[in-house]
């Protein structure tokens, strides 16, 4: 029995992969790099442009990946191109004083005692670690 691999008007696996046919195949296709899919014929975000998830995370890729990028840390949103709120050299995301929520869209959730979009501001009166009331 022989195994062919899927194929689009581009070719074999979409002409980004690599079939496994013949007798001795599975009749899946091995996607190159940053293309993911059955038959290989989708790109990761960013990739066409050579930035492949802004180049703030990586692409599940591969013939059973979704395409869908893993963000690094304070980076946020389906293709991780916005940083979350507070990010400054220097300083981790949120102001040093939250977690950044990274999708849909990077938001901060603040320390006990900081407030504000980036968690920049403390709250009065919050010497003690009482939290904002």
């Amino acid at each position: 029995c022989e195994h062919d691999c899927p194929s689009t008007s581009l070719g074999v696996c979409s002409g980004h992969g690599t079939c496994s046919d013949g007798a001795s195949g599975t009749g899946a296709c091995a996607c190159d790099a940053l293309w993911h899919s059955e038959d290989c014929s989708s790109q990761c975000p960013g990739a066409e442009d050579n930035n492949a998830c802004s180049g703030h995370g990586t692409c599940a890729d591969g013939a059973s990946g979704d395409g869908a990028c893993v963000c690094e840390a304070g980076y946020g949103s389906a293709d991780c191109s916005q940083p979350c709120p507070g990010l400054t050299l220097g300083v981790s995301a949120c102001s040093g004083h939250g977690v950044c929520a990274q999708q849909p869209a990077p938001s901060c959730a603040c320390d006990a005692t900081w407030y504000g979009s980036d968690c920049h501001e403390q709250c009065p009166g919050s010497t003690a670690g009482v939290a904002c009331s």
